[in-house]
C-alpha cells in the first residue's frame, strides 16, 4: 500500500467522522459499505504477505487503521473512474498482479483468493487514477508528463469529483478517526487505544509498545 500518499488524499476527502455507520461496518463510501470482515481479512493476509524473518513487529491496530484508510480511498478511486469512464492499461495490471502473486503463495489459502481479489482492486483504482490525470495533462498540452505528475493531478481530479459530487465518507469510532475522518488519526479516547502508552505508540513514539503486545494484537515474523 503507498500509504504516504494514499492518506494524504483520504485526509482531504474524508468529510465525517463516524456518522451512519452500521453494525459490521468499518466505513461508508457514500452509498458503499466496507463491512469490517473485509479490513480483517485483508490486514491479515497483509500481515502474512510483508512479513519477514527478522522484521519488527507492527501493531496490528495500525496495520488495521491503514487497511481502513486504503480501503476508502479505492472506493472513491473506483466510483471515480466509473463515473469518468476511465479505462486503464491492462498490461501494467497484468504485470503488477503477476509480481503480487507470486509473494502471496506465503499467505494461508484461506485468505489469498479475497486478498488477491481486494489487491487487484486497488491496483485498478491506482492506476485509473493515474490515468485521468495523463489524460488531463495530456489535454493542457503536456506531452509526456512523468508518473509523479499524473498520479498527483489524477488525486486533484478526484478531490474535485468527490466535492463535487458531494459524496460523505464516514469511518466507524472503533478505528480512531481523527479530526479530518483518517483512521487512526484520533486521540484514542473512543477506540482500543485507552492508555496513554498506547496513544503515544500509535504515532510510533514508543517503539517497544508493539513488542509488549500479546502475539494477536501484533503482525511478525514467525519464531524459529
Amino acid at each position: 500500500m503507498k500509504t504516504v500518499r494514499v492518506l494524504a488524499v483520504v485526509a482531504a476527502l474524508v468529510l465525517l467522522g463516524g456518522c451512519g455507520i452500521h453494525p459490521g461496518a468499518a466505513a461508508k463510501v457514500g452509498d458503499a459499505t466496507i463491512s469490517t470482515a473485509k479490513i480483517d481479512t485483508f490486514a491479515d493476509g497483509f500481515c502474512q504477505f510483508t512479513t519477514q524473518p527478522g522484521q519488527p513487529p507492527i501493531p496490528r491496530a495500525k496495520l488495521v487503521d491503514q487497511t481502513v484508510n486504503q480501503m476508502v480511498i479505492t472506493e472513491l478511486q473506483t466510483q471515480f473512474a466509473k463515473a469518468q469512464g476511465v479505462t486503464i492499461d491492462r498490461k501494467e495490471l497484468d504485470v503488477a498482479m503477476n509480481t503480487v502473486s507470486e509473494r502471496a503463495a506465503q499467505i494461508s489459502p484461506e485468505l489469498r483468493g479475497a486478498f488477491l481479489d481486494d489487491v487487484r482492486r486497488i491496483v485498478i483504482g491506482e492506476l485509473s487514477q493515474r490515468a485521468a490525470g495523463l489524460a488531463s495533462l495530456q489535454k493542457m498540452g503536456i506531452a509526456n508528463p512523468t508518473t509523479d505528475q499524473a498520479n498527483t493531478e489524477g488525486a486533484q481530479l478526484l478531490q474535485k469529483w468527490v466535492k463535487e459530487q458531494g459524496i460523505k465518507v464516514s469511518v466507524d469510532p472503533r478505528y480512531n478517526p481523527g479530526p479530518n475522518g483518517q483512521a487512526g488519526g484520533g486521540d484514542g479516547s473512543i477506540s482500543r487505544r485507552v492508555s496513554a502508552f498506547a496513544k503515544d505508540s500509535a504515532e510510533a513514539s514508543k517503539p517497544a509498545y508493539a513488542e509488549s503486545l500479546p502475539a494477536s494484537q501484533v503482525c511478525a515474523s514467525p519464531k524459529s
